[in-house]
């Protein structure tokens, strides 16, 4: 049975992700029914320039946030809390 919900999850998915590409498909076909080349290419370099900004600020903290919880997490797997107080602190952590 769990492995018969898991893949019925995976193929709800798939779906998902096929309607999300038939959707920026016939959006980005729709925006280059008119453009001329050089609005292409301006328009290559205002994403680029948006991804170089993803890139260069929010994935480096994104990244820090991921370490930051592993650390934690890696705490309450060396010392194991005995009760739910013993965990307050690690929880504000994460």
């Amino acid at each position: 049975m769990n492995q018969m919900n898991f893949e019925e999850h995976k193929l709800t998915q798939m779906s998902r992700r096929a309607e999300l590409q038939r959707y920026r498909f016939n959006t980005m076909a729709q925006s280059n029914l008119h453009a001329t080349p050089e609005a292409s290419i301006e328009r290559l370099k205002q994403d680029a320039e948006v991804l170089q900004i993803v890139v260069s600020e929010r994935l480096p903290y994104q990244i820090y946030e991921v370490n930051r919880s592993l650390m934690a997490m890696s705490k309450v797997e060396e010392n194991p809390p005995i009760g739910r107080m013993d965990l307050e602190p690690t929880a504000l952590k994460v």
